[in-house]
């Protein structure tokens, strides 16, 4: 089905979690945010490596 960005926004709710990442060489940064753009948490640097990884899945298990 073609899903178009209007419909996208309609099924989110107050459930819905978006996590952004900053993609870089080295460091990456992620962010979390509800329905309303409100940040869930206070931004999260990690490495570009398997530990950084890690460290990124633990944050999001958190939220």
């Amino acid at each position: 089905m073609d899903t178009t960005q209007n419909q996208r926004i309609m099924q989110t709710n107050e459930h819905t979690i978006a996590i952004g990442v900053d993609v870089a060489k080295h460091k990456h940064v992620a962010r979390a945010v509800d329905d309303r753009g409100v940040d869930l948490a206070k931004r999260m640097v990690f490495s570009n490596s398997l530990e950084g990884f890690q460290k990124l899945q633990k944050w999001i298990q958190a939220l």
